[in-house]
């Protein structure tokens, strides 16, 4: 028996800046929330994790079943491969504070620096691949989830939707 989650984010139409930004996973780190965990069963606990862009605020998120409670991540490391393409600068996946390490795999472009916080810049252009490591602030967020759920004869394998209604700068 399983609890499936599956997340949804919504702006609802609202304009966004270039640099926006909102996205969320569930806590698969292994000294993460979850302890590494991506299966869960009815009556368990499991953590996900929200970025945003400083101009991106969201609602409390809400879940099908269950009940959702803030909880406490603080500053996490998160590591990424990312390319260049005849370029200097290359985007990271969710928002970064301070870059942490880089390795690059075959050709290097030099140092890296965080230009923006999801915009990294080598020293040179060209075509690249390196892992980067960085630290990040996201929030996170705890789905209680229920024993059984109603409706299918108390089933005890049920998906749970989380939606994520999210607002730009002009919201």
């Amino acid at each position: 028996m399983a609890v499936q989650a599956t997340i949804q984010i919504d702006f609802g139409g609202a304009a966004l800046g270039e640099d926006s930004h909102l996205s969320c996973e569930v806590d698969e780190r292994e000294d993460g929330l979850n302890d590494g965990d991506t299966d869960f069963y009815p009556g368990e606990a499991a953590y996900f994790l929200i970025w945003t862009s400083a101009d991106v605020t969201y609602d409390t998120p809400v879940a099908s079943a269950g009940t959702i409670h803030a909880a406490s991540v603080g500053v996490v490391e998160r590591e990424e491969t990312i390319e260049f393409a005849g370029e200097r600068e290359s985007a990271l996946s969710v928002p970064a504070t301070e870059l942490v390490s880089v390795q690059w795999q075959g050709r290097a472009l030099g140092d890296l620096e965080l230009i923006a916080p999801q915009r990294v810049r080598a020293t040179a252009s060209g075509v690249a691949m390196a892992v980067v490591t960085y630290r990040t602030t996201p929030d996170a967020w705890r789905l209680q989830s229920p024993a059984s759920l109603g409706g299918f004869g108390g089933s005890t394998d049920y998906e749970v939707l989380i939606y994520i209604r999210g607002y730009g700068p002009d919201a």
